[in-house]
């Protein structure tokens, strides 16, 4: 599988949310990750990517009043857990 660009991850966080707030994201992802700022990364490294900006959003599902909102950090929490655990950015 091709690497991926920058562009591409922000393009597609921006299809959600505010470019701003995208840009914001992948910056606090990239730190928490310890991955420098560059123009592709390794699917393995997008795959850490979107499980920390996912699991920077956990704690905003987890306390939504929208029983749905709640429901689904349940069900994704593992998930983003087992991501985190396997760090497959580092393999």
């Amino acid at each position: 599988m091709p690497d991926i660009g920058i562009v591409q991850i922000l393009d597609k966080l921006a299809e959600r949310l505010e470019p701003a707030k995208a840009e914001e994201l992948l910056a606090l992802a990239l730190e928490q990750l310890g991955l420098p700022v560059q123009d592709t990364y390794t699917p393995a490294q997008v795959m850490s990517i979107g499980a920390a900006i996912a699991d920077a959003q956990r704690a905003t599902l987890a306390n939504s009043n929208i029983p749905q909102a709640q429901e689904l950090e349940k069900v994704v929490g593992p998930f983003i857990d087992g991501i985190k655990k396997d760090a497959p950015h580092q393999h």
